[in-house]
C-alpha cells in the first residue's frame, strides 16, 4: 500500500527515533487465497467493471458490519502483532482493519492505543471507512470531509491533511517551462488498462506536434516490447519504462500524466501539480477521484482511448490556455506535503498521555522479538561477524522484489551490509537486446534511476536500520556457449559503467 509506506518515510523522517512498520496482514494471513482474491479483482475491474461497482455498493449496508470484522485469520494475526509490538499508534489505510480492531477490543473500556484512519478515496467514498471507530480520519480534501460529516463522524474527529504521496514531491518540486512554440509537451502514459487498445493510443498521441511521451507498462515485459518495436521510428520521442521507483520524479517534470482514475495516482498527479487526463474510472471505488478531476477542474476524463489525443491536442491549443489553467488550480489544492502533516499528528498521538488509555492491558506482555544486537559503529564492544549479502536481484531484473522491499526484507533481519546487484546485459548483443525486452535484465534507459533509487534508500536504510547498502551490477557477456559467456559481479559502484 503505497499511502502506508509514504507515511512509514514521512514519520522517520519527522523523527529519527520512531519506528514504524507497515504490515498487509491479509497476504500473511490467506497467502494463495489473497493472492487468488487479487487476481479475481484485477479480472473483474478489467472485463466486468459495472459488476465490481455493484459489489463495492453492497459495502454501504450497514447490516454487513459484523462480517467487515469476519476475518478469523486475520484477526489471529493482527491479536499476535498488537500483543508482540505493543504500539504507541496504530495506523489503517484501508477500511476493513477498523473493523477488525473493533472485535479485538469488544469487552474492553478503551483499546490501549490511538487508532487513526487514512481515507484513500475522495469524495464518493464507501462508508465502510468510517463505520467503525476511529480516533481520527486523515482525509484529501473537504469534499471528502463533507462525506464523513453527512456519515456522522464528529467534526473533531477530521483532519483535512491531504493525501500521504511521497514526502520526495516535497522536496523536490520543480517548475516546468510553459508548452508552447518548439519546447517539447512531456506526456507521461501509464498504461495500467486497456492494454491491447494502448499501441493505437500511442500512435495518435504521436501524431500530435512536438509531443514526447515517456510510456511505463510496469511488469508487462510483453507489452514493453510491443511497444519497443511499435516506436522503434520515434526517435527520442519515446520512452518507454518497465516498472519504476521514480513515479514522483515522472511526474513532476512531465506537463500531463494519462491513467486510470486510481486514488493513489490521481493525488500524486494532483502533488506534483500534473494535470491529468482519466482513461479509465472503475465503477463505485474510482468514481470519486475521476470527481475530484472534474469538479477542480484539474484536466479531463475520456471514456474512450481515441479521445485521449483529442484532449491532449486541445490541453496544448491557444498556447496552452487550457493547460495552464488546469495547472493553476492545482498549484491551489496541492499538498505535496501531506505525508508529514499526518506523521505530525501520528507522532503527537503517540506521545500523549492518556490516563483513560494506560491501564488498559488488552494482551499478556509478550516477549520481545529476537534481533541480532546492534553492532557499534565506534568499534568497541569488541569484535564480532557481521551479516551480509553481496548478491541480490530486484524487480529490476529478474526479482521479485522493489529496492525499498529488499531494504526492509534484509533490515527487518538484522542485516549489517547488502549489495544490489541487479543484472546489466550488453545491450549491443543479441541476447542482451531479448534480456531486455523480457525484464531480466535492467533496462538500459533505466540505468540512472537505478543508482538514484539505490542512494535514496541507502540513506533510508542506515537512517532506520543502521544497514549500510552498497550498488552493484550484475554484467552479463551472454553468447551461446559456454566458453562465449561470462558473468562479473560489480561491488558498491559510485557510478554507472558501459556494460560492452
Amino acid at each position: 500500500n503505497a499511502a502506508a509506506r509514504n507515511l512509514r518515510d514521512a514519520i522517520e523522517l519527522a523523527d529519527e527515533d520512531a519506528r514504524a512498520e507497515v504490515l498487509d496482514l491479509f497476504a500473511g494471513s490467506y497467502g494463495i487465497f489473497n493472492t487468488l482474491a487479487r487476481k479475481t479483482y484485477l479480472g473483474l475491474v478489467q472485463y466486468t467493471p459495472k459488476l465490481w461497482g455493484q459489489f463495492y455498493s453492497l459495502l454501504e449496508n450497514p447490516l454487513l458490519d459484523k462480517h467487515l470484522g469476519h476475518f478469523p485469520r486475520l484477526q489471529e494475526m493482527l491479536e499476535k502483532v498488537l500483543a508482540e509490538t505493543q504500539p504507541d499508534c496504530v495506523v489503517s489505510t484501508y477500511p476493513i482493519y477498523a473493523h477488525v480492531i473493533r472485535k479485538i477490543v469488544r469487552g474492553h473500556p478503551e483499546r490501549p492505543f490511538p487508532l487513526i484512519t487514512i481515507v484513500t478515496d475522495s469524495i464518493t467514498i464507501n462508508s465502510a471507512w468510517f463505520r467503525a471507530p476511529s480516533d481520527f480520519f486523515c482525509v484529501a480534501n473537504d469534499a471528502t470531509a463533507d462525506a464523513l460529516r453527512r456519515g456522522g463522524v464528529p467534526e473533531k474527529q477530521i483532519r483535512v491533511l491531504g493525501f500521504p504521496v511521497s514526502p520526495v514531491f516535497a522536496s523536490t518540486l520543480m517548475e516546468l517551462p510553459l508548452p508552447v512554440s518548439e519546447e517539447p509537451r512531456r506526456v507521461l502514459y501509464l498504461i495500467n488498462t486497456g492494454k491491447k487498445k494502448a499501441g493505437k493510443a500511442i500512435d495518435r498521441l504521436l501524431e500530435l506536434d512536438n509531443v514526447h511521451l515517456t510510456v511505463s507498462v510496469g511488469r508487462d515485459a510483453e507489452l514493453r516490447a510491443r511497444i519497443i518495436e511499435r516506436t522503434r521510428d520515434c526517435g527520442g520521442r519515446v520512452k518507454v519504462l518497465g516498472w519504476t521507483n521514480q513515479m514522483p520524479e515522472l511526474m513532476m517534470s512531465h506537463h500531463l500524466v494519462i491513467s486510470k482514475a486510481g486514488g493513489a495516482t490521481v493525488q500524486e498527479a494532483i502533488a506534483a501539480r500534473c494535470p491529468m487526463i482519466v482513461n479509465q474510472v472503475i465503477p463505485g471505488q474510482e468514481e470519486g477521484n475521476a470527481q475530484l478531476i472534474e469538479k477542480f477542474n484539474l484536466g479531463a476524463v475520456v471514456e474512450k482511448n481515441k479521445e485521449i489525443a483529442e484532449a491532449v491536442e486541445l490541453a496544448f491549443a491557444k498556447r496552452a490556455s487550457l493547460w495552464s489553467e488546469w495547472r493553476k488550480n492545482l498549484k491551489k489544492i496541492s499538498r505535496p506535503d501531506a505525508a508529514l502533516k499526518i506523521a505530525e499528528l501520528i507522532l503527537e498521538e503517540s506521545q500523549r498521555d492518556s490516563p483513560v488509555r494506560k491501564p488498559v492491558q488488552l494482551f499478556e506482555t509478550a516477549p520481545a522479538r529476537v534481533m541480532r544486537p546492534p553492532s557499534f559503529p565506534n568499534g568497541s564492544g569488541g569484535a564480532q561477524m557481521l551479516l551480509c549479502d553481496f548478491h541480490i536481484h530486484t524487480n529490476y531484473s529478474d526479482g521479485k522484489l522493489s529496492v525499498p522491499e529488499v531494504v526492509d526484507f534484509y533490515g527487518e533481519r538484522g542485516f549489517d551490509c547488502i549489495c544490489v546487484t541487479d543484472h546489466l546485459a550488453d545491450p549491443k548483443r543479441l541476447l542482451g537486446k531479448l534480456s531486455e525486452l523480457t525484464n531480466m535484465t535492467l533496462a538500459q534507459g533505466q540505468v540512472g534511476e537505478y543508482f538514484a533509487v539505490i542512494e535514496r534508500e541507502r540513506q533510508r536504510a542506515w537512517r532506520r536500520y543502521k544497514m549500510l547498502v552498497m550498488t552493484g551490477i550484475e554484467f552479463n557477456k551472454d553468447g551461446y556457449t559456454r566458453k562465449t559467456s561470462a558473468h562479473l559481479l560489480g561491488i558498491d559502484l559510485k557510478a554507472p559503467v558501459d556494460p560492452s
